[in-house]
Parts: C-alpha cells; structure tokens; sequence
C-alpha cells in the first residue's frame, strides 16, 4: 500500500469520541469489519511490502491533541493538551487472500501524557486475534479482542478508565446454490476502573439464513437472542427476530441491512418496555473515482454504567465523504446519537431524560518524505443535549509510518 493510499484512510472518528461503553453491545462487527483498530490499520500495509505470507510488520505513530472539555462538564470546563505515542505491530498469514485459513493479529500499547491533569495519564493497550476457515461450502470465524482504554465517555459523563474482552464465533454452509444459513456466538465483558462506575457482560447468539433473490441481492430471517447482566440493571434478556438483506450492485456499492423486533424481559420483574425495535444498516459507495461515501446505522442496548435502574437504548447514524487529492485526501465526518434512557423501575426516583449528541469534523491526510511517513489532522466539535449537556472540540495532528 503506498503511502498516499494509507494517508486517504486516516480519516475516521478520533479515538476519543469512540465511546467505551458503547462497545460492549457491538461486538459482532468483529466479524465482518475485522479487528484492527482504525487508527493502525491506516497505517498497516495489508501486503506487508509485498513480502512473502507471515510476515510480520510494524507500525509506529505519534499524536498530539488538544480537547477543549476533556471531561465533558457542563460548567467546569477543563481543557487539557495530550501526547499519545501508539506502536504497534502486526501479522496475517494470508495478506494477499486466497488461502483457506486465515490469521490476523496485532499488539499495540498506548500511552498517553497529559500536561494539565497529569491524573489521565495511562498506559493503555490494544491486542486482538481473528480466525476465518474459507471452505468451498464451510466458512467459519472466529476472533478474540482485549481493549484498555481512558478517554472521555458520553455515557458516563466524564473521563473514564476500563477494559473491555471480546470474543466471538461464526459458521455458514451453502446448502444450495441460492441458500446459505448461519450461526453466531459473540460475548463482551467490560471493567471500570473509575469509582463508580460499573461494567456489565453481554452475549449475544444468532441463527439466520440468506437467500439470493437476484445475483446481487439476498435476504433472509434472522433468530436473536442478547442477555446483558449488571450490576445497575440485573439481567435483560432480549429475544427477537429480524429480517436481513445484502445487496451488491456493482463494485462501487455496498449494502448490509437488518430490521427486527425484540421482546425484552427482566429478571428483577420490575416495570420497562416489552418490545423494541433494533437493526443495523452499512453502506459503501464510491461515487466517482475522486469521491467515496460510507455510512451506518446502529442500535446498541446498554446498562448504565453510573446509574442504577437505567438503560441506554442507542441509535447512531455516522456518515463519511472523503474526497482524493493529487496528494492525500480530505474526509468530512458527521455523527448523530439518540438515546432514549429508560427507567427499569426497581430504584425510585430515576430522572430520565432522552439524550442527543452530535458530532462534526474534517480530517486531512497526506504522505511525505519520500512517502514513507504519513501526516494527520482533523477538528472535530461535539455537543450532548438532554441526559448531559456539555460541548466540545478537538483538534489532533499526528505522524505515523509502517514498516
């Protein structure tokens, strides 16, 4: 991968306003996005230079950032100026595809230095292991990701610290030409390490199936069923069903769907909604060969990690331009959250408000000297209206390079 390509990637959400408690109720996207962070693999040459099959690289890159709230106040704003150094190293078996098995693995520490609150400074990590069997009817999966991370979170409002476990399965067979079924298993397990705040465990089990109605177009039935148990909410057992649809159309567009309804039940008998709605859409689309769009819908269900008796119920809609220049590129992000906070009754007195949160940005990236190191930088501004109200920029520059 040339370094003007790594440079047009460079162009996602900053780490910080990838919330840590929303990952837990995502872990699926495991599966079909892999798990390299988006951060290294911008940096990551998927073919390893063009070296022979596993090799290992390496990756090294530098930030620095300054966040006008870093944590995320109403009325004692505090803004703060950090330095993230982030090395990193990688290794598929099979980076040029084709083989029936397949693995991919990273490693990659991170720590952080503040100048005014000395008290955020960490040493974060980031490792992760995926697995594909790619039969001529059998396809299996399977990953393992660890996450350490502090930063800013919208649903705690403010700075926190956790880890967060993730792992997962999946199988598919070709029953016939046009019928394909599947299962999955996937699980989270997160941590807090801030007082407070409490993780929660998460799993969630899958079988469905697609049918191709049209050479590019298949859809089919989905079985769901997600139990999450914490602390604050005890155990919430959603059991539902969805409808699913892929369709292709040509190499310039993407498209996954699915839409369901859940019937949820909780195990302390006490008062919520018994039916929610939930799915997902992601889409790409390249619009000319100078313009590329990508975009997403996502529901996430999540227990409270600050309030007791409260659940998070979470729409995300996230839309990405980016434009190719003569040299690098330019990515316009915008980001656009409702949560609904429902009270589950067992702890009287719960004040529940809906919530909005927004976030816009523009990122440039560019490679120089001789296209062997890579130039980052992005303004980002977000603000939370409802549950928590509070605003905020960030602006970020960073150098990286793989090797």
């Amino acid at each position: 991968m040339s370094a003007s390509l790594v440079a047009s990637n460079m162009l996602g959400i900053p780490a910080a306003a990838q919330d840590f408690s929303r990952g837990l109720a995502t872990a699926d996207r495991y599966f079909y996005d892999g798990i390299l962070p988006a951060d290294l693999a911008s940096l990551v040459d998927p073919t390893l230079g063009g070296q022979l099959k596993g090799v290992i690289g390496y990756n090294l890159s530098v930030g620095v950032s300054y966040d006008s709230n870093i944590n995320l106040s109403s009325v004692n704003q505090e803004d703060d100026i950090f330095l993230s150094i982030n090395p990193g190293i990688f290794y598929s078996s099979d980076p040029e595809g084709g083989a029936r098995h397949s693995i991919t693995a990273y490693y990659s520490p991170k720590p952080e230095i503040f100048q005014n609150n000395s008290e955020n400074a960490r040493f974060n990590n980031n490792a992760g292991i995926y697995y594909r069997f790619a039969g001529s009817r059998t396809s299996i999966s399977a990953f393992l990701d660890y996450t350490q991370s502090s930063a800013p979170d919208r649903f705690t409002n403010g700075f926190s610290e956790g880890s967060l476990l993730s792992y997962g399965l999946r199988a598919s067979y070709q029953l016939a030409p046009r019928t394909e079924i599947f299962g999955s298993l996937s699980s989270s397990y997160s941590t807090y390490e801030t007082p407070g705040e409490q993780g929660a465990d998460f799993l969630t089990a899958r079988f469905g199936g697609f049918w191709a109605a049209t050479e590019r177009l298949s859809i089919g039935p989905t079985v769901d069923l997600n139990v999450t148990d914490s602390v604050n909410t005890g155990k919430v057992t959603r059991i539902g069903g969805s409808l699913n649809a892929r369709f292709v159309a040509t190499e310039k567009l993407n498209l996954r769907a699915s839409i369901g309804v859940d019937e949820v039940n909780y195990s302390l008998g006490v008062t919520g909604d018994s039916a929610r709605i939930s799915g997902n859409l992601d889409f790409s689309y390249v619009i000319n060969p100078l313009w590329t769009w990508n975009g997403s819908i996502t529901y996430a269900n999540i227990p409270s990690p600050i309030t007791a008796g409260l659940i998070i119920n979470d729409w995300e809609i996230a839309m990405r331009l980016r434009r190719s220049l003569d040299v690098g590129s330019l990515g316009f992000v915008a980001t656009y959250s409702f949560s609904d906070f429902q009270s589950i009754g067992f702890v009287p007195g719960v004040v529940t408000q809906n919530g909005s949160y927004y976030l816009v940005g523009v990122n440039y990236g560019r490679p120089f000297i001789s296209e062997r190191i890579t130039f980052s930088t992005s303004l980002f501004y977000q603000e939370s209206t409802g549950q928590a109200n509070w605003s905020k920029w960030v602006l970020s520059c960073s150098w990286g390079t793989s090797f």
